[in-house]
Parts: C-alpha cells; structure tokens; sequence
C-alpha cells in the first residue's frame, strides 16, 4: 500500500493507501514479482497473478475487478469489460492522528485460465483466455456515532498539539499591549500640567485680609507661576 491523496470521511481528515501498479506487475516491469512464478513459463502479464499454487493446481488468477490496473489486452478479450478507479479499486482511509481507519473498501476478481487441455481434442481451438467468474467488493465505513467520537478527539488532539503557538500569540499579543501602555505614561510624564496663579487670585498684602499676617512678603518672580506672598492665619490675643 502507498498513500495516494488526503481525503475527508465525516468531517475526518485522512490519508487514503492504495495498492500500487507494481503489485500485480509483470517480471519485466518489476523484476521483484519473479518470485511469485512458480515457473518462469507461469509469469502471466501485468495486472493477474496466477494463484494455481495455492489451489491444488486449479487454473485459478487473481486480479482487480474488471481488469482494473492490468494490461489492456485481458478486458479486451471479454466483452462488457469496463475498469474504472472509483468502482473498482482497493483502498484503505486512515486518520493519521487517531490511526482509526474510517473507510476501506476490499476489491479483488477470481478469474479462471482457459486455453488448450491436452488430451481434450475439442479445446485446440481455445485461445489462451482469463475468463472472470466473479468479484469481490467488501467495504466498510466508520458509523456516525464513532465518527463523532473521533472528530472530538482529533479537535482535542490538535488543540493540544496547537496550545505552544496559542501561548506564544498571547504572550505577543500582551506584549504589544504593555508597550502602547508604557508609551502613553512616558508621554503622559513629559505634559507640564502648567497652572499660573496671579496676584489678583490672593491678597497681596495684610491690608487686603486681615485674617492672615504676612510671612514673608518677599515676591518671587517667575515667569510660570507668578507672584507669591506667604501668609499665616492671625492668632486673636486673649485680654
């Protein structure tokens, strides 16, 4: 089996094996399948593996349904013949994260070898032929209420998995914030809130308020906050 394409079975993601050409390929295509001859005259063509071996000597052959991935020359041979991929191909789907496989389908053509018997006088003029007698097609899908099960454990999977990068866009996030935060205080820190008090919001003299008693009635100019005059509150003296 060799993955062939991702696919979808129930909202689950998974990668879909198939059997490749070189299976059932032929010993000149792949030198490795010599060893399934028994002889090297029983090598039959890409796409059938005679199997008489393991059937009592029975002219017994293998191959996909319709001749699928074979040689053309067998499903020429019999008429109403007509592989397609989609109906005739053997497949297994597998969640990679959970490892559940969730669909496969199970394909396979028993075929028998007809050609000359010898010692039967009638079968000379019977050309060497793979007839197929009948083919298989198990398959098997996931049901809904599993499917859901293992919909949420992937969710809960990838969530995980996920969870470092999650922290990690937080923490910029958050970072992003603190300097716009520690931005606005320095900018905050270099406005002078400039407040100018005038003479005329005081009393500039004791005469003015005869509750207070100068202090110090030395004005110190300054060009920002004005003039100022230090007062004290008057003590009222006991007779």
């Amino acid at each position: 089996m060799e993955f062939e394409k991702d696919v979808e079975v129930k909202g689950i993601p998974a990668y879909r094996f198939t059997p490749p050409r070189s299976v059932l390929a032929s010993k000149e295509e792949n030198p490795a399948n010599e060893g399934f001859c028994v002889t090297p005259k029983e090598c039959l063509g890409t796409g059938v593996l005679k199997v008489s071996p393991c059937r009592n000597g029975a002219p017994v052959v293998a191959s996909f349904p319709h001749f699928f991935l074979a040689e053309d020359k067998y499903a020429a041979a019999i008429g109403g013949m007509s592989p397609q991929r989609s109906h005739h191909q053997t497949f297994l789907d597998l969640n990679p994260t959970t490892g559940v496989i969730v669909r496969a389908n199970k394909r396979a053509q028993v075929n028998i070898l007809i050609g000359k018997v010898s010692g039967y006088p009638d079968t000379r003029i019977l050309n060497e032929t793979i007839f197929p007698v009948m083919f298989l097609n198990e398959s098997v899908v996931i049901d809904d209420a599993s499917a859901a099960r293992v919909h949420k454990l992937v969710m809960i999977v990838n969530v995980v998995s996920n969870f470092p990068l999650i922290i990690v866009g937080l923490g910029g996030i958050m970072l992003i914030v603190f300097i716009i935060l520690l931005i606005r205080a320095h900018q905050q820190k270099k406005e002078v809130k400039r407040i100018v008090f005038t003479k005329a919001a005081y009393a500039t003299s004791t005469e003015d308020n005869s509750l207070y008693t100068p202090v110090n009635v030395t004005e110190k100019d300054d060009g920002q906050n004005g003039n100022y005059i230090g007062l004290t509150a008057k003590t009222e003296q006991q007779a």
